[in-house]
């Protein structure tokens, strides 16, 4: 195996390794946001965004034997990890997992609405964490310019009720 082989390997999965922390990450301020008392003083229903978050964090938890899988498997060699990710899909499972949890996030108004507020400190750590795992998912996805991020954001961000144009910092 060249060195090149070898490093798009070990670049794979640092992507993999990056995209269960951000998927963690996401989980965890979810979590936060569930139980904190952060949406006081927003006008947030606490009771839809429990419900909101109960949906995501489902979608997330459901893909804890994926976690575990690439967890297990990341240290083989290339041809190894190829061999279990075409035989188990262990990437596209994945990938079709983080796609599941960004349609999720799409259809949820309070969370889009989270996302928008970029004004309430309560919420930057969980929009950017949001960034990051799109981010990586476009990485791993292949994606290199920043329109193929821009189309998921802007799934997320639609627009605003007031119709006021929404940018997205990248």
């Amino acid at each position: 195996m060249s060195n090149e082989q070898q490093d798009k390997h070990q670049l794979k999965i640092q992507k993999l390794l990056v995209s269960i922390h951000f998927v963690t990450l996401f989980r965890d301020e979810l979590r936060w946001l569930d139980k904190s008392s952060s949406l006081q003083g927003t006008g947030y229903s606490t009771v839809q965004v429990k419900e909101d978050t109960k949906d995501i964090l489902q979608a997330i938890d459901a893909m804890d034997k994926q976690t575990r899988l690439i967890q297990s498997i990341f240290w083989y060699d290339e041809s190894s990890f190829k061999l279990m990710d075409k035989t188990l899909e262990v990437v596209e499972t994945w990938l079709a997992g983080i796609e599941n949890i960004f349609e999720i996030c799409q259809s949820k108004e309070i969370f889009q609405a989270i996302i928008k507020d970029k004004g309430h400190v309560g919420f930057a750590v969980l929009s950017d964490v949001y960034t990051s795992l799109i981010a990586i998912y476009r990485s791993l996805n292949g994606f290199d310019d920043k329109v193929e991020v821009a189309s998921i954001v802007a799934k997320t961000l639609t627009t605003a009720d007031d119709d006021t144009d929404l940018t997205f910092d990248y």
